[in-house]
């Protein structure tokens, strides 16, 4: 009756926002790691892209060894609340990449949608 009415009234959300008694709550590492996930996936499609255009171009002379190796590993940094992570990424196949941090190594399955 209150949705037919029009009489519907969100002063309760607006409370619970006012008192923050809503608060987000989220694991440190998982929002850091698949922030990882995401900014080397970026980066691997970048790099793949400029060697296909280098390869289109007939330029496959300017292409070094390590242009190449920088598919297979690199870097990757994310800075999330005041700390700085710093993991090295190693492709371990098409859709694999293994993410290493300090003495630990976390395997991630690639899947893109296409949304």
């Amino acid at each position: 009756n209150s949705f037919i009415g029009n009489t519907i009234d969100t002063s309760w959300l607006d409370g619970l926002i006012k008192a923050k008694s809503v608060a987000l709550k989220y694991d440190k590492f998982e929002v850091v790691f698949y922030a990882a996930v995401f900014r080397a996936m970026k980066s691997l499609k970048s790099k793949d892209a400029e060697i296909l255009a280098s390869l289109g171009k007939g330029q496959l002379g300017l292409l070094s060894a390590t242009a190449f190796a920088a598919l297979n590993a690199f870097p990757v940094e994310i800075a999330f609340e005041g700390m700085k992570y710093s993991f090295q990424v190693k492709r371990a196949g098409t859709d694999l990449l293994l993410f290493s941090i300090g003495k630990r190594t976390i395997k991630a399955k690639i899947l893109e949608r296409p949304d």
